[in-house]
């Protein structure tokens, strides 16, 4: 008789939940800042750089939350109050406390995009991995558009670079959100287990 193996859980409660989004979140956004992508391919100047990281931090808590809000068996009040908590926590780990007026405006920008890439981008929320790669390779393409005025084809290895991060990123936000379940709800926050 075969054993099946143990796999470790762990129970978080909302807050503990959302910021293990918001860790993921900015480890990627964290790497798409990497001077090998900026100054090395890119050759982005302060001003582009301060756009291009906006953009970044944006496209890549639209794929995480695309993602969540396709999870099935997930109850859609939970999904929403994830999402929530998720948007507003990400950009005041980004930006600091200090400025409520420019995370205003940045979660605006981000709701805006959201609906933009959402209707676009049927595929993240999904299953579909192929589909879910090619959408990313979309933004991509986006993101080094927005920055820069080379052609696609002079732009070539950076849109390589940054398919390769947000394929990275999707593939590590689709795992957190399969292996996330909700246990109970005490005072009004659900909570959750992660399988590891």
């Amino acid at each position: 008789m075969a054993f099946k193996e143990i796999s470790p859980k762990l129970q978080l409660n909302f807050d503990e939940y959302v910021e293990t989004w918001c860790s993921l979140l900015t480890e990627y956004y964290a790497q798409g800042l990497d001077s090998a992508i900026t100054d090395d391919v890119l050759e982005l100047d302060e001003q582009r750089l301060a756009g291009y990281g906006l953009e970044l931090a944006t496209v890549v808590l639209i794929i995480g939350m695309q993602i969540w809000g396709g999870r099935k068996g997930m109850p859609d009040e939970a999904k929403k109050k994830v999402h929530s908590a998720v948007v507003a926590s990400y950009y005041e780990g980004l930006y600091g406390k200090d400025a409520p007026e420019f995370q205003k405006e940045c979660v605006g920008f981000f709701n805006r995009k959201n609906d933009i890439f959402g209707e676009l981008c049927r595929n993240l929320g999904g299953t579909d991995e192929k589909a879910r790669q090619m959408e990313l390779i979309g933004l991509a393409r986006y993101l080094v558009a927005q920055v820069s005025d080379k052609s696609e084809r002079q732009n070539q290895k950076a849109i390589e670079l940054i398919g390769l991060l947000l394929i990275n990123a999707g593939r590590a936000c689709a795992r957190l959100a399969k292996n996330t379940s909700q246990s109970v709800q005490v005072a009004g926050k659900p909570r959750f287990i992660v399988q590891k």
